[in-house]
Parts: structure tokens; sequence; C-alpha cells
């Protein structure tokens, strides 16, 4: 059958096309991965949420002391807000 240019033909691409994300040498894009590559690398992500980590833990326990459903499973009342 011939090809009469209504079909399109499918280009090949070469091995460094880095479109579509794609990279171009696997090994060396892991390296650059397990070096800290372009950020800060996972030691000072894990430093960032567990920083953030405590952070929250210490906002909800008021949130978590104030909730009447806790205070009913428990059995115990806090002291009222200035504002209430």
């Amino acid at each position: 059958m011939q090809n009469n240019g209504s079909e399109k033909q499918k280009t090949q691409r070469s091995p460094d096309d880095t479109r579509n994300g794609s990279h171009s040498d696997p090994a060396r894009e892991e390296k650059r991965h397990q070096d800290g590559g372009d950020h800060g690398g996972h030691k000072a992500h894990a430093a960032m949420f567990r920083q953030r980590f405590w952070i929250s833990l210490i906002l909800s326990i008021p949130v978590l002391l104030y909730s009447e459903a806790l205070q009913g499973w428990i059995g115990f009342t806090m002291p009222p807000l200035p504002w209430q």
C-alpha cells in the first residue's frame, strides 16, 4: 500500500530527546537526584516537614480541647474563652 501523504508518518525520537519531561540519561538523572540535584535535598525536606508537624500539633491541641465532642467523651469542660 502506498502512502499518499494522507497518513501521518511517525517520527522517531533520538535518545537525547527531552520533550515531555523525559530524561536523556536515566543513570545521570538518578545520580543527580540522589545528590540533591536542583533542590535542598531530602534532609532539608524532612527538617521542613518535621517543623511543620510540631507547629500543627501545638496549634491543634487547643482546638481539640475546646471541641464539645472531646469534652463530652472524656467528661470535662474547659473554661470559657473571654470573647464567649
